[in-house]
């Protein structure tokens, strides 16, 4: 939890909980009472102007979600919330909605075999979790 430039107006405390809902909820329905969310990480103690780093420890490391839910104690100024993981697809939906899965990724250490158009071949690039190359950007592509 990033409270950097918050020295005096950031939460005293944090809490993240996390649900699995199949499909794309509305946020109507995320906030039904019927969701079941787990908290992953327990309130916490939060100092201002700094990273705060923290790890979800216990059976939740291996548990699927699909969306969080971030609770500060008292209201304060959070300049970011970053969480880190690894994605797990849902094989389900995705065998579903049909049609094909790039797996062409180098975090499977796979690389493309062939694509539609052979014009564009020398050009493939995969997308690999990496530092951003550019301000806003969440993943990096590589040739």
């Amino acid at each position: 939890m990033d409270t950097s430039f918050f020295r005096g107006n950031y939460p005293e405390q944090c809490s993240l909980e996390a649900c699995a809902i199949a499909g794309l909820p509305t946020a109507e329905e995320l906030t039904k009472e019927g969701v079941e969310w787990t908290e992953i990480l327990p309130r916490v103690s939060l100092s201002g102007d700094s990273q705060n780093a923290f790890a979800i420890e216990g059976d939740e490391t291996e548990a699927r979600f699909t969306h969080l839910r971030f609770k500060i104690y008292p209201d304060g100024g959070v300049a970011r919330l970053r969480v880190y993981g690894e994605p797990a697809p849902d094989w389900d939906r995705l065998k579903r909605i049909g049609g094909d899965i790039d797996l062409a990724c180098k975090c499977f250490a796979q690389q493309a075999a062939r694509t539609k158009n052979p014009d564009r071949q020398a050009r493939l690039r995969f997308v690999i979790p990496a530092l951003s190359l550019a301000n806003g950007s969440a993943v990096s592509a590589v040739p």
